[in-house]
């Protein structure tokens, strides 16, 4: 199985570290999405690109690497606009993780 990452369009970006190199691109027309804004300018006129990873551990180990690089701003991922990475931050804030919360209730 693999995982896939939204791109703009430019394989270049991954070429930042040699590990974690996707191995092709996938495309199909974006959805409404969670709040049917989207991260950046919602396009359903044609599709877009994503990165296609050998496994989800790698694509995952991508987005770490990602993540600590621009110093833990985890909403970057979404978008590069303050604005749009503040709404998602709200977003993922009102997430409930029911699976963790049930082990943390086990543990009681």
């Amino acid at each position: 199985m693999a995982h896939r990452q939204h791109m703009d369009g430019v394989l270049i970006f991954f070429a930042q570290h040699p590990e974690y190199q996707p191995t092709g691109i996938w495309s199909k027309k974006e959805g409404k999405g969670l709040s049917g804004q989207g991260g950046n300018a919602q396009a359903t006129d044609k599709p877009k690109q994503f990165a296609v990873f050998y496994s989800v551990e790698i694509s995952m180990e991508y987005i770490v690497y990602y993540i600590n690089k621009h110093s833990g701003s985890y909403a970057r991922w979404y978008s590069t606009q303050e604005s749009a990475q503040k709404l998602y931050r709200k977003e993922c804030g009102a997430i409930i993780p029911k699976f963790t919360n049930e082990f943390s209730d086990a543990k009681q």
